[in-house]
Parts: structure tokens; sequence; C-alpha cells
């Protein structure tokens, strides 16, 4: 009798760390899953928000140009070889010294940043010199009427630009 209460003890011992043993497995994989789905949201969120950003700068920069300023679209090969399409904003303001006109470049550099550089007067497009906007992979800029151009950011975020105070010249290929 004391041997079969023994197996049966044995028996009832290993069915719970069977049991412990497939319950943790269960817990572990479900932990794991869990961490999966959270870093896979985090990027998405991190990729919207960088491409919300870069929609409201480019939107809110064509919106503060003033009357008499015009935008071009064309694109640039950096000698890093990655083309790259660029807004180039023409303005001017009235000073006591007279007028100042300044040319603000907006485009991608190195496939991965959109940058901004404003400089005095037309001096050229120096891409290293930019300053950090957002992460963005890439821009293609259309030309649709004398106001309005379409900007593709990442292959697949498409706004809209009407400019209210400029014509929209050139077009980038």
């Amino acid at each position: 009798m004391n041997s079969a209460r023994n197996r049966k003890s044995a028996i009832d011992v290993i069915a719970v760390v069977v049991l412990f043993g497939a319950f943790f497995i269960t817990t572990a994989m479900t932990v794991l899953y869990g961490v999966a789905v959270y870093s896979k949201q985090n990027i998405r969120l991190e990729n919207n928000a960088n491409i919300r950003t870069a929609d409201s700068y480019i939107r809110n920069k064509v919106k503060s140009l003033t009357p008499g300023g015009r935008i071009e679209l064309s694109d640039f090969s950096p000698e890093s070889g990655s083309s790259s399409d660029v807004i180039t904003l023409h303005n001017s303001e009235r000073t006591e010294n007279g007028e100042v006109t300044y040319t603000t470049y907006i485009y991608v550099y190195d496939r991965r940043e959109l940058r901004e550089l404003t400089v005095m007067g037309n001096s050229g497009l120096v891409p290293e010199a930019g300053k950090f906007i957002a992460d963005v992979e890439s821009m293609q800029c259309k030309r649709i009427d004398e106001r309005l151009m379409c900007i593709e950011l990442d292959y697949s975020w498409i706004i809209s630009v009407c400019s209210e105070n400029g014509a929209i010249e050139g077009e980038a290929e």
C-alpha cells in the first residue's frame, strides 16, 4: 500500500510540475508576443509622428511665404549619389536698411533626413549644412497648377499644399 501511495504521490508531483511548466511556457510566449506587437506599434507611431512633423513643417513654410515670393520645385543629386526633390522658397523682407532676400531649401538628405537650409540671397545649396527637421526617407514633389503642389513623403503619405502668396514654378522629376 505504501508503494501505491508513493507512486500516486510521485505522479501527482510530476503532474503539478508539468502543469506548472506548461503554464510558465505559455506565459513566456504571451509576454514575448506582446513585446513584439508593442515594438511594431512603437515603430509605426514613430514613423507616423515623423511624417506628420514633416507635413506640418512644409505646410507652415509655404504659408509663411511673403507676398511676391515664389516656390520652385527641382531635384538635385549631391555627391552622395542619392537624388532628392527640393522645394525652394524665395522670400524677401523689408527692413530699415532696405530689402533682404533669402532662399530656403527643403530637401531629403542621404535618404533619411528631411532638412532645411536658409541662405541669404541666391547662395547655393550645401546639403550637409541643412538643419534636421524629421526622419523621412523620400520626398517627391509635383506641381499641379501655379498655386498647388502635391508632395509624397516616404512613398505613401501624400499632401497637397496650396501657396497663398507665391506662384509655384518648375517641376521636380
